[in-house]
């Protein structure tokens, strides 16, 4: 008994990508792109842990707005900013609201992380967050990331001086 393996049709060169050519491996690219930072959250930016959430809610320096309440507490000055994020249901009924929250906080985060070397963040909404538009809430963050830089230098230095 022979048996004979199912004939696949060859992959067209155009077939890639929805209908776009295939470029040649080792050619080069017909125009040059920025390189962008990291858009992604990886797992070193979060806080995972009820204990990292803990150290955080002990001792915060805290900055309250319309939109949002965040909390910072300083960790070794050259590690990088870690950020947790707590959007309660009761604020944000539906879950397409709790995500869009996350995703606009996550993305401020993303831009201005280099500023926050040093802090552990924890981003808490308020109700009154789902009403507002994405421009607004993007500018009470960066508000709120400006403030905590400033607050945490002056906790640092009061540190410093004191211990």
């Amino acid at each position: 008994m022979v048996f004979a393996h199912a004939w696949r049709p060859a992959v067209a060169a155009t077939s890639f990508a929805r209908g776009a050519p295939r470029d040649a491996p080792n050619s080069a690219p017909d125009r040059w792109t920025p390189a962008l930072p990291p858009a992604r959250f990886l797992r070193f930016q979060r806080l995972c842990r009820e204990s990292q959430f803990g150290r955080v809610f002990r001792h915060p320096i805290r900055v309250k707005g319309y939109a949002f309440i965040v909390m910072a507490a300083p960790q070794a000055p050259r590690r990088r900013a870690r950020l947790g994020l707590a959007v309660a249901r009761r604020n944000a009924r539906l879950a397409v609201q709790r995500v869009r929250l996350k995703r606009i906080v996550r993305e401020s985060f993303r831009r201005h992380q280099d500023r926050l070397y040093g802090l552990d963040l924890v981003v808490m909404t308020r109700p009154s967050a789902v009403s507002l538009e994405a421009a607004k809430l993007r500018a009470e963050l960066t508000q709120h990331w400006e403030t905590l830089v400033c607050e945490a230098g002056r906790a640092r230095t009061s540190q410093a001086i004191s211990g």
